[in-house]
């Protein structure tokens, strides 16, 4: 299902992306390596047709710093299917991982295409 209205009709919504973005990315490399990586998340809202079109761009170190050292570690690899299904799911779930705190209750505003379909509530669960 296309999701885009849901992001231009909601601006508070379409913020948070590229936060969800970095944590996703940082949750991962997290878990397999122990490390803190550098991530600069970008959020686009229109594409080259000037047609809305959420999306992020990320850029990530290729290392990262290890916890209790803080010691470089030069090599990570990325899973990128890995990645594009947490950070889908993420979206979906309405944010998670946690640390990003989007309570999206009671704050969506449908699209328009939505309600000329008879649907007047979202349901956030």
């Amino acid at each position: 299902m296309y999701c885009g209205p849901f992001f231009r009709d909601n601006p508070r919504l379409a913020k948070t992306l590229a936060d969800l973005a970095a944590v996703v990315i940082q949750a991962q490399v997290s878990a397999k390596y122990g490390l803190r990586v550098g991530v600069i998340a970008i959020l686009h809202t229109f594409n080259g047709k000037l047609e809305f079109n959420s999306h992020v761009h990320t850029m990530v170190t290729g290392g990262g710093l290890h916890g209790p050292s803080s010691t470089w570690v030069c090599r990570v690899s990325y899973n990128r299917d890995r990645l594009m299904e947490s950070w889908r799911k993420s979206v979906i779930k309405g944010g998670e991982p946690p640390a990003i705190g989007m309570d999206l209750k009671n704050k969506l505003t449908l699209p328009s295409n939505l309600v000329l379909l008879g649907i007047s509530e979202v349901d956030p669960k």
